[in-house]
Formats: structure tokens, sequence, C-alpha cells
């Protein structure tokens, strides 16, 4: 990022509980995805983060997105480093699926994990995503 450069982080979720024994793995998938845009979506330039997480169609849906210049086009890693290698063995981890859109005016990447990652009864043990 250069001087001056601004990157705004928003977050769009439904009040959603998640089992403990997922939670942290549905955290590292975030801190990479994120991590990731950080570094690479905004080469000098300032931008935004969406980080969503809610029921969408009937499926649990996490997603991670940047209004940035798309996978490849800013130098760094093109979806083949160490960060990518992890999200994706984290999504098996949780037995979802992973899927990424990018273009020179971004990139999304769409987590959908089974349902069976949320705790349904609030307080259950469950850790509240809001």
């Amino acid at each position: 990022m250069g001087k001056g450069s601004r990157i705004e982080v928003g977050v769009a979720s439904e009040p959603l509980s998640i089992e403990p024994d997922r939670a942290a793995t549905v955290g590292h998938i975030v801190n990479e995805l994120a991590t990731n845009a950080v570094k690479y979506a905004f080469p000098g330039r300032s931008g935004g983060i969406v980080l969503g997480f809610g029921r969408r169609d009937g499926e649990v849906v996490l997603t991670v997105s940047d209004n940035g210049v798309g996978l490849g086009n800013a130098g760094g890693p093109a979806g083949s480093g160490l960060g990518s290698r992890f999200v994706d063995a984290f999504v098996r981890q949780v037995g979802g699926t992973l899927a990424t859109v990018t273009g020179p005016y971004g990139t999304a990447f769409t987590v959908r994990p089974p349902a069976s990652i949320l705790s349904e009864a609030r307080g259950a043990g469950g850790m509240d995503l809001a």
C-alpha cells in the first residue's frame, strides 16, 4: 500500500452462531482471505473489503470480497501461494466448497460450509457472529 492509501473493511453478517469446534477454522479462512486482500488487492491505492456471513438460498455462505485489482494483477500470488493452500485446507476441514470470481474490479471468495457448522440454539455453546 502506498502512503496515503486507505482500506475500509465492512461486515455484512446475520446473527448466527458457529459450533465451537468449527469457529477457529472459519476464523482462519476469513483471516487468510482478508489478509491476502489487504496485501495484494490495492497496490498504491485505496479500496474496500467486505466480510459476509449468513444464509442464502437455504445455504450457509461466507464471503470475502474486495474492489481491488483482481488476482494476478498486482504482482502478488494468483491463488497458488501458501495462503491459498491454507484456505483450501481449512475449507475442506469444515466440509465446505470454495468459489472464486476475479477481474480487474475486484475479487470475491465464496465459501459454502455445511449448515452443521451452525449452533442453531443461541447460548448452546456456539460463537455468535454479528
